[in-house]
């Protein structure tokens, strides 16, 4: 069996397990020494979706009892899997399974993993596209990107159906929601990059542009506040990789929620990279 990188922060426990190949940190100086009463609990818990040579599935990890159960999936439902997992996303006590050599997303109830359905009608990889984002503005109405596909999918979460295809201005390459508002980052034709703005309550889901940028996002979210939104672009490859020059290295930007103008801009020192345009957003939570 060969482990890949997809983790998903769940709450069976109460608490958040959050993988981050990148992490976004700062700090100021030294401050007082802190500390906490509840270090010692460690009751966190990992679903993990790992490949097998029949297909994916879902290991469980448990902290308090230091237990795994390697095939949940199976051991539930009584069948494997039979597809390839390639992002999870937990939302409203479910899990969303996308697999883009499928097209497919399967739901399965979060406490239990018992499958409740499967979603299809997305591209199924190659040309036609791949899915690489989703996300969720309440109980009714979940998004799904696919790059390559040049759409956005909106999907029925309560009856877990494809409900409609809308086109959009470019290739989606990451996807957020806030209130009724969906933020699509775009790659353009010339290869920069743009954020589209839908609303969830417009019946026409009209996109319009609120930004446009250097290059493709790769990573879109909100703060813990909802004041503004992070943005992350890949770098470039420098013609002389011993000299690093900012318009070269991957860029953060926030952009302020009520204006949508940039509140704060900076550099990462980090890989390009560049070939994450497009992808299921595994390196950064």
């Amino acid at each position: 069996m060969r482990l890949k990188l997809r983790l998903q922060r769940s709450s069976l426990s109460g608490t958040t397990f959050l993988f981050a190949l990148l992490v976004l940190a700062g700090c100021s100086g030294k401050g007082p020494d802190v500390t906490d009463p509840d270090a010692g609990m460690r009751t966190q818990t990992a679903m993990i979706a790992v490949e097998r040579s029949d297909g994916g599935e879902i290991t469980h990890y448990y902290e308090v009892s230091g237990t795994v159960d390697q095939a949940e999936y199976e051991a539930v439902n009584g069948v494997p899997l039979g597809m390839p997992i390639d992002a999870v996303y937990e939302r409203f006590e479910k899990l969303w399974l996308h697999s883009n050599a499928a097209g497919t997303i399967t739901v399965l109830d979060l406490a239990t993993r018992l499958e409740l359905g499967r979603i299809t009608g997305f591209p199924s990889g190659g040309d036609a596209g791949a899915l690489n984002g989703m996300a969720f503005s309440n109980l009714s109405q979940g998004w799904a990107i696919a790059y390559g596909s040049g759409s956005l999918f909106h999907v029925d979460a309560r009856n877990l159906v494809l409900v409609r295809t809308i086109p959009l201005p470019g290739e989606p390459t990451a996807i957020v929601t806030i209130d009724s508002r969906i933020f699509v980052g775009l790659e353009k034709a010339d290869g920069t990059g743009a954020i589209g703005l839908l609303r969830s309550n417009d019946p026409d889901l009209a996109v319009q542009i609120i930004a446009t940028l250097p290059r493709p996002p790769i990573f879109l979210g909100i703060n813990s506040d909802n004041i503004h939104m992070p943005v992350i672009m890949p770098g470039e490859v420098a013609d002389d990789a011993a000299t690093q020059e900012i318009d070269t290295d991957i860029r953060l930007q926030m952009i302020d929620l009520q204006t949508y103008q940039p509140a704060y801009q900076g550099r990462l020192l980090a890989p390009p990279l560049r070939e994450y345009i497009g992808r299921q957003p595994n390196y950064a939570s």
